[in-house]
């Protein structure tokens, strides 16, 4: 699984040439389930030293040209750490891909060191709320003002909403109470292969607060 190799790997200069190769093989993917009718986005995990690539948003530009996939189909993601590490370079390379249409994603929002000022910075378009937030939602009332107050923040920056692990049904009905846009989690699937998308897609139940592809194809995302 990658999170046995991907913390080496991470701290190598094999990091850039294993992002290319997921995003490749992420858009490549893209173009199969459109031949079978299926049009849905991707999110790929970037690490920090992704981010320190000026010319990444070059290169992942290129490769959607190659497989003529819209910008706007694909999201990075990115940790509220990974762009700390050198947050002038991360704000200019986010935008840059933003400017060229990509998605971009803060991922495990609530758990990292940046500020909210810093967070009014970033050329985001989503923002994951960490499962640590959602869990205790139905059990506190602290955690549920806590998770309301970051929805909200979201909204107001223009970003969508979404909450990671969501494992029961109580807590996606209070997320769609919330507002929350979209969820991601155990209740709707665990990790599939690429080739069973299709399947479970055309068999999940239909709801007010839409499931996420993001982590289900393993091709997605190269942290699982």
């Amino acid at each position: 699984m990658p999170a046995a190799f991907m913390p080496l790997v991470e701290q190598t200069a094999l990091i850039s040439a294993t992002t290319e190769y997921v995003i490749a093989r992420a858009l490549r993917q893209m173009v199969r389930w459109r031949e079978r009718g299926l049009d849905v986005g991707m999110s790929v995990n970037l690490s920090a030293r992704n981010l320190l690539e000026d010319e990444l948003p070059a290169k992942i530009a290129g490769l959607l040209r190659e497989h003529r996939i819209e910008p706007e189909r694909l999201t990075v993601e990115v940790t509220e750490s990974a762009t700390m590490v050198d947050p002038e370079k991360a704000v200019r390379v986010l935008g840059a891909l933003r400017a060229g249409g990509v998605g971009v994603l803060i991922d495990d929002f609530g758990t990292g060191n940046a500020s909210l000022t810093y967070l009014t910075c970033l050329p985001a378009s989503e923002l994951k709320i960490d499962r640590s937030l959602v869990a205790g939602i139905c059990e506190s009332a602290r955690a549920e003002a806590i998770l309301r107050s970051v929805v909200d923040l979201a909204h107001y920056l223009g970003l969508t909403a979404v909450a990671e692990g969501i494992e029961a049904t109580d807590v996606l009905e209070r997320l769609v109470e919330l507002d929350c846009d979209a969820g991601q989690g155990y209740l709707f699937a665990r990790a599939l292969p690429a080739g069973e998308l299709v399947e479970w897609l055309e068999r999940r139940p239909t709801g007010p607060l839409a499931a996420t592809a993001v982590g289900a194809p393993t091709s997605a995302s190269h942290s699982g």
